[in-house]
């Protein structure tokens, strides 16, 4: 019986997650929505090769300081500023 039980609970612990694991799934960031979330209207972001290109739509009130703080320093991807189509665009990338 004794063994019964100590089964049933080895059996249980291997299907639930473990306290780390479930903290480390929430802490994932999600780069995309937070550079929609920040940009709004202003501009566009788009998922391009393990990057993103960000046309931007509106200069003067687009958040330049914390898009290329969030982009530089929190997730050191290189970036391009480059004019495209008659408006500006940047570029992020993994380094290479």
């Amino acid at each position: 019986m004794v063994e019964k039980r100590l089964r049933l609970r080895t059996e249980k612990a291997k299907n639930r997650p473990s306290k780390k694991r479930a903290e480390r799934e929430s802490d994932v960031f999600d780069l995309e929505s937070a550079l929609e979330q920040m940009i709004g209207d202003f501009g566009k972001v788009n998922p391009v090769l393990g990057g993103y290109e960000i046309d931007i739509l509106n200069p003067s009130g687009f958040p330049w300081p914390d898009v290329l703080r969030l982009l530089v320093v929190e997730t050191q991807l290189d970036v391009w500023i480059s004019k495209k189509d008659g408006g500006l665009t940047i570029v992020a990338e993994q380094p290479t």
